[in-house]
């Protein structure tokens, strides 16, 4: 019997973690962990402000699991032009890494993603921006 009470409240437990971090993108920001992986992965790039603070429409975040890990997707696009700029992001807290689809002036990933997450970031940014122009091929810069 403790031992169902204790499954239970972990639980329940797990899934308010897990709530407590459905979060708009700009949310992500005040998370000190997220805003130094994300910086870390955008690195020196000179990047438009909406890119730097994930300023503008958004979703909530999404749990999802990849490769065996559990992070979230967060996505954001540029106010007035979500068809053609705008970001897809998994952030992976246990490691405090980011990995990135950002379409702007140029298309490029940041994280250093494997193909594997690559080719994730492209499949949800397409489930996200449905009517977005995605280029073919990537300036993986």
């Amino acid at each position: 019997m403790k031992s169902l009470i204790f499954v239970i409240i972990w639980q329940f437990f797990c899934i308010s973690l897990a709530q407590a971090k459905n979060l708009y993108s700009w949310g992500w920001m005040t998370d000190k962990n997220f805003l130094s992986s994300y910086q870390h992965a955008i690195n020196d790039r000179e990047v438009e402000s909406w890119i730097k603070q994930l300023s503008g429409p958004s979703s909530k975040s999404k749990v999802i699991m990849l490769d065996g890990k559990e992070g979230y997707y967060i996505s954001v696009c540029k106010p007035h032009d979500c068809a053609f700029q705008n970001i897809s992001l998994i952030y992976f807290p246990n490691e405090n890494k980011v990995y990135g689809l950002i379409i702007s002036t140029l298309v490029y990933f940041i994280g250093e993603p494997s193909d594997l997450f690559k080719e994730r970031l492209i499949d949800m940014h397409k489930k996200t921006y449905k009517h977005a122009s995605l280029p073919k091929g990537n300036n993986n810069h």
